[in-house]
């Protein structure tokens, strides 16, 4: 298998580069052909590049070349410098030697090309990855396999992983080539940049790249690395924004597609369990319709492992999520809440805001199934209920007047069971 790695070392100019002064391939293109160079400074100056391109330079050469960067002429100096870019990956190694090297001629020109060749071999090997769409030749990049285990490896998936790669490639090769803690401080720093984008570019309707942000939520789903709880909240804000929300909630298509894939993994997989981003998670089955993510609602409403301490405020989000999501199947999950008499909130009765009433998970778990079994509300003792298009109904709307009340509604509720699964109609 072909493996392409970005490694520390191929990737310290991409993480450097903002330092480097003048990196750019214009600073070789409007030069003389390398013949007329050598013509122009002397036919001795320049040692000349082997006749055929395919053929790498040797390591005489190559040295030759790297101590003519220092030449007092600038043709000569110019010359050495597109045989040593000519020269790739071949002269890579040597030019490394020589970015501290005292004369500063040496030093800057190995900065630069050292750049600029990394980068050409860098967009090489996307081309290759790229074109590698059947997977035959296993040309791989770090994170791919992560990614593609995720959301397959077709071809839409392809492109937007090159895409990935093109925003964050030193950040994905700390992540999965190299290891240990600081790639962890690394992404969330980046994440917060993106957070502060809008700001940061000086356009009030400016977004970060879409392949930054599908970098982020590839790193918040590993089970490994997104386990930071500050990450974790920066990431359910982050796709409530542009453009993750115009790629889920735009037209479909298979990149659109690839995203909502990464999206439902970080919402269904994310290992944070604290409230605040649980609630993030929450919204967002809501904002995106993620009906995939009905298990997840189901293990909250219910309060199971891992969310035994859930706050009441999640358990009713999951719960009314069931009741959006789900169907009659789910009445089984939800009819043991009946009993759970935690307080989700003091709420004014509708059209009385001097008589506050309480909101029971009981009452909204009762106000879902009636729901899901298509009975209505009033004939069970909720008044005033009023749907939601995002969370079903409004939980405040829910509750019902007193104990009394609750327990003639559960019972009601129960000979209703009982008398439809004798008809066999709760299927």
């Amino acid at each position: 298998m072909a493996t392409i790695r970005h490694n520390s070392d191929w990737n310290r100019p991409l993480r450097t580069a903002s330092v480097l002064l003048g990196v750019s391939c214009s600073a070789f293109i409007a030069l003389p052909a390398v013949g007329q160079v050598a013509a122009d400074a002397g036919a001795d100056s320049v040692i000349a590049a082997p006749a055929d391109s395919t053929t790498p330079p040797t390591a005489d050469q190559i040295a030759e070349w790297i101590g003519q960067l220092g030449h007092d002429s600038y043709a000569v100096r110019q010359a050495a410098a597109e045989h040593l870019l000519a020269g790739g990956h071949a002269a890579r190694g040597a030019l490394l030697e020589v970015v501290d090297a005292p004369d500063p001629e040496i030093r800057s020109a190995a900065r630069r090309l050292v750049t600029l060749i990394e980068q050409s071999e860098f967009d090489r090997r996307l081309a290759e990855f790229a074109a590698d769409v059947d997977g035959q030749r296993g040309v791989t990049l770090p994170g791919w396999a992560e990614f593609s285990g995720l959301v397959g490896g077709d071809e839409s998936a392809r492109a937007l992983f090159v895409d990935m790669q093109r925003c964050e490639a030193a950040l994905l090769a700390a992540i999965f080539a190299e290891g240990g803690d600081e790639p962890d401080r690394d992404w969330e720093e980046r994440l917060f940049r993106l957070h502060n984008w809008q700001a940061t570019s000086g356009q009030r309707s400016a977004a970060p790249p879409l392949g930054s942000c599908a970098t982020m939520l590839l790193l918040g789903s590993l089970p490994d690395r997104g386990g930071s709880e500050r990450g974790a909240i920066g990431i359910a804000e982050l796709a409530q924004r542009p453009p993750i929300r115009e790629a889920i909630l735009g037209d479909a298509t298979p990149q659109n597609s690839i995203i909502r894939r990464l999206l439902l993994t970080w919402v269904t997989d994310c290992p944070v369990r604290h409230d605040q981003v649980l609630h993030g998670r929450l919204n967002l089955i809501s904002t995106y319709k993620l009906a995939e993510a009905l298990p997840l609602a189901v293990s909250v409403a219910r309060g199971e492992p891992p969310f035994l301490t859930a706050a009441a405020h999640n358990r009713v989000m999951a719960i009314l999520a069931v009741g959006r999501f789900g169907s009659r199947a789910q009445v089984d999950d939800l009819e043991p809440l009946l009993e759970d008499d935690t307080l989700w909130a003091m709420a004014g009765q509708p059209g009385q805001p001097g008589n506050p009433r309480a909101v029971q998970v009981r009452d909204v778990a009762l106000a879902t199934m009636l729901h899901l079994t298509g009975q209505r509300h009033s004939d069970y003792g909720f008044v005033g209920v009023q749907r939601n298009p995002q969370l079903l109904f409004n939980p405040q709307t829910l509750g019902l007047t007193d104990d009394v009340a609750r327990a003639a509604a559960a019972t009601k509720w129960r000979e209703w069971r009982a008398a439809n699964e004798r008809a066999g109609d709760s299927q």
